[in-house]
C-alpha cells in the first residue's frame, strides 16, 4: 500500500515565540543556574529538581515582547520543581490526595 507523505504543519507564532525564548541564551544560563542552586522540588521539598517553572507566565496573551523577556529572565519570577510537581501545577496530571 502506498505512503503518502503530508507536510509538517509550521508552528504557530505563539509556538514560535515559545521556542525562541526559551532558546534564549540568557534564559538557558539562569534556568542552569537556578537548577544548581535549588537541586531539591521547592514545592514537596523531596524530589529532585528538573524543571524551572515561571510563576507569572512570560507567554501570557496580550504581553508585549519586552515584559516576555522581563518574567522570562526574572529570578524572583522562578521556582524549582520537580516534574511531578511541575505537572501538577499546569495541571496535566492530577494531585495525589
Amino acid at each position: 500500500m502506498p505512503t503518502i507523505n503530508k507536510p509538517k504543519p509550521k508552528p504557530s507564532d505563539r509556538k514560535r515565540q515559545r521556542q525562541s525564548l526559551y532558546n534564549n541564551k540568557q534564559w538557558k544560563a539562569l534556568s542552569q543556574y537556578m537548577r544548581m542552586e535549588n537541586p531539591i522540588c521547592q514545592r514537596c521539598n523531596d524530589a529532585i529538581t528538573e524543571d524551572v517553572h515561571h510563576i507569572l507566565s512570560p507567554f501570557e496573551f496580550g504581553l508585549s515582547h519586552a515584559e516576555a523577556i522581563r518574567r522570562l529572565l526574572d529570578p524572583d519570577n522562578l521556582i524549582c520543581l520537580c516534574r511531578n510537581c511541575h505537572n501538577i501545577l499546569h495541571g496535566n496530571i492530577k494531585k495525589d490526595n
